[in-house]
């Protein structure tokens, strides 16, 4: 693979592959600066795959926030149709919290978390619901700020018809209640997950674990999450009341992203906290700048980790509800 089916962007090399594309860096070589080039598989190519391709480059480029993963391109070659983003070397909350001794701590969360939020916010105030806030879809660049990614399976509020009933559509470990049930996303579906998210940034795993994906969904459909503080007691009371409110089973009882936000900001206003971004920068000692082809850049990437549990998505969710509701239903009869 030498180049992208123009000869605009030159690929330098791999970054990651997931179960649907393959990732490349590459440099622009008119605009001259990096940037990531995701290729969608030819063999995994159908309709909905492919309107989830299109989906994200349309949605995200109408966004056009600065907390959310910018497109510049897109195009189709031989080996697939691909999108050209932007390039984040710092990588994904998932790597950063990884390499900073496995948890952030609570300063550091609620600024990635209040960056979050506001791209979050954003989509939402547009009718976009994101559905696969995780981890790894939050990227951050070298100057600390956090931006949302992967809009593939996002929702827009006023159609009904982009998913199925009855199918349960993101990642499972910060899925919420209804989404795990199959049943229609809201905002209130993001705000959940995001509670998941800070969860796992303070205490470094996931709310919610499980042996498999089975015992996982019956997990988050008939438990309360854990309480942050039972997990990380040096955790502020402040944020793990916000995590509380954010994790409640009932969607109508959760704060909205909005409210998420201005409370994070509050919070760390109170702390000295103006610019979240450059806390981050400073605290995780970020270098400011890098170098592609002696010319000085801004830059960041997206490695998308391996889909290793959920292809093929439609078969797997389906057959994960159905089972799920069948276990509900016999767990109801023997507590009559």
């Amino acid at each position: 693979m030498t180049d992208t089916g123009t000869s605009r962007y030159r690929i330098l090399g791999k970054l990651g592959e997931g179960g649907m594309a393959v990732v490349h860096m590459a440099e622009d070589s008119v605009l001259h600066r990096c940037v990531a080039v995701k290729t969608l598989r030819r063999e995994t190519r159908d309709a909905t795959v492919l309107q989830r391709f299109h989906l994200e480059a349309t949605t995200v480029s109408r966004l056009g926030h600065s907390n959310i993963v910018q497109v510049h391109d897109m195009g189709e070659r031989a080996d697939g149709e691909f999108l050209v983003m932007e390039f984040l070397d710092r990588g994904s909350i998932g790597k950063i919290v990884s390499s900073n001794g496995g948890h952030l701590d609570a300063v550091c969360a609620a600024c990635v978390a209040l960056q979050a939020s506001d791209g979050l916010s954003a989509a939402h105030d547009a009718g976009v619901v994101h559905r696969d806030v995780k981890p790894d879809n939050l990227l951050i660049s070298r100057q600390g700020v956090v931006k949302v990614a992967d809009f593939g399976i996002a929702r827009l509020q006023n159609d009904v018809h982009r998913t199925e009933p009855g199918v349960a559509i993101g990642s499972p470990h910060y899925m919420a209640p209804e989404q795990a049930e199959g049943q229609e996303s809201s905002p209130k579906t993001d705000v959940f997950a995001l509670a998941g998210v800070l969860h796992f940034m303070i205490c470094g795993r996931p709310p919610f674990e499980a042996e498999n994906v089975m015992g996982l969904l019956y997990r988050i459909t008939s438990h309360d999450a854990p309480e942050l503080r039972a997990r990380a007691r040096e955790c502020p009371r402040v944020l793990s009341e916000l995590v509380r409110a954010m994790h409640q089973r009932d969607p109508d009882r959760r704060p909205s992203m909005s409210e998420v936000s201005e409370r994070l900001r509050s919070w760390l206003a109170e702390h000295g906290i103006l610019q979240p971004a450059e806390h981050l920068r400073s605290t995780l000692g970020f270098p400011q700048t890098a170098t592609l082809s002696g010319n000085t850049t801004t830059a960041a990437v997206h490695i998308e980790a391996p889909l290793r549990w959920w292809p093929p998505e439609r078969a797997l969710t389906s057959i994960a509800t159905l089972a799920l509701k069948f276990l509900q239903k016999r767990e109801a009869k023997a507590s009559r």
